[in-house]
């Protein structure tokens, strides 16, 4: 469920980051997506309210476990018609002081969730739960100020409240947090201080944080490169599905970067993965590939296939197509159109599935 307002915040710390704006846009897009969802949306709601019941209860006083309950309870059928009545229980928990109750009403209004969108109450929602400690609230609250939604913009805010949650252990506030440091956001720019939240979020498994640690190991000047660990938290993010992970890993295959012997092989099987998630960087490099070449047999029809997905992606033609499109018969043409579609809905149930983890 938070994963939209936790996609929003980054277009706001990921700009003054160099290199990472490439990151925004996707990541822009990606909410979206997400925020369009609707009913799938209410569904999804649905199943991780049941999975999570019994981590609702234990929390509960006497007066507002049958609040909670009941909210559990009619949420969980489904129905549009139930959430308005669901809101109004959990409602009930949220004002007698429950914490938990008091965050999720806040993602409830943040996401228009069965009630009119209203980021002032999530806001207040938010702050309320927070103030009592609530780490999810803390990081939230903190998105809420450094997008001045709901609340005027307030990024030194942001970052004491990213602060909080993240001496909790709450991973993607470490990664904010880190991107605060490293970007200068509401704080001073201290990149040591970003690559020392970083990696504490990378160590709990967070994808992002080992992409992150990654570049700052290799790009940034002020951070002393430390032989192998770049490499080996970019293997981390990509083994764990990060589409721009896999596709810097396929790029140091393919060219024999940082350490790294060329491999045309290992190169295709991480751009492949990249390309397959919707990177157009990694469509259109495994195109070029594919047309000339470079490290592995030429192959025409897939060359195609991965220029029209590049392309679909909103890559410029550079002319690749047409010349492509010369050297294949019209069979072949067909084959790599059916190819094409083929993976481009694969792409889609893959988000679909990954909007349903995220929520």
């Amino acid at each position: 469920m938070k994963k939209i307002v936790t996609m929003l915040f980054f277009c706001v710390v990921l700009m003054p980051h160099a290199g990472f704006a490439e990151d925004a846009a996707a990541d822009i897009e990606s909410a979206r997506r997400a925020d369009g969802q609707g009913d799938a949306d209410e569904q999804h709601m649905s199943d991780w309210l049941r999975g999570n019941q019994a981590l609702c209860e234990p929390a509960l006083g006497d007066a507002d476990e049958q609040h909670m309950s009941d909210w559990l309870r009619v949420l969980s059928d489904g129905a549009s018609r139930n959430v308005s009545r669901a809101t109004h229980w959990l409602e009930k928990a949220a004002e007698q002081g429950n914490a938990y109750a008091q965050y999720n009403l806040g993602m409830i209004y943040a996401l228009g969730q069965g009630v009119a969108r209203d980021e002032r109450k999530a806001a207040d929602w938010f702050q309320k739960a927070a103030e009592q400690g609530e780490a999810d609230a803390q990081y939230s609250l903190g998105v809420m100020y450094m997008l001045g939604q709901g609340i005027a913009r307030d990024e030194s805010k942001a970052v004491c409240w990213f602060q909080k949650a993240a001496e909790q252990g709450n991973a993607d506030a470490q990664v904010f947090l880190g991107m605060a440091y490293a970007g200068g956001s509401g704080v001073s720019k201290d990149e040591s201080k970003a690559v020392y939240w970083y990696q504490k979020a990378a160590d709990q498994g967070h994808s992002r944080a080992q992409y992150y640690l990654d570049r700052m190991y290799t790009n940034d000047r002020d951070v002393p490169t430390v032989k192998n660990k770049a490499t080996y938290w970019m293997r981390k993010a990509a083994e764990q599905g990060n589409a721009y992970a896999q596709y810097n890993l396929g790029v140091m295959y393919a060219h024999g970067q940082k350490g790294i012997a060329r491999d045309g092989d290992k190169a295709v099987y991480w751009l492949r993965k990249a390309a397959r998630q919707g990177n157009a960087d990694a469509q259109e490099l495994l195109a070029i590939m594919y047309a000339h070449g470079n490290g592995i047999p030429k192959d025409h029809v897939k060359a195609y296939v991965y220029c029209l997905l590049a392309k679909c992606s909103g890559k410029p033609d550079d002319g690749l197509e047409n010349i492509l499109m010369k050297l294949l018969t019209p069979a072949q043409r067909t084959q790599a159109l059916k190819e094409a579609a083929e993976i481009s809905g694969t792409m889609q149930k893959t988000q679909n599935e990954s909007s349903k983890k995220d929520d």
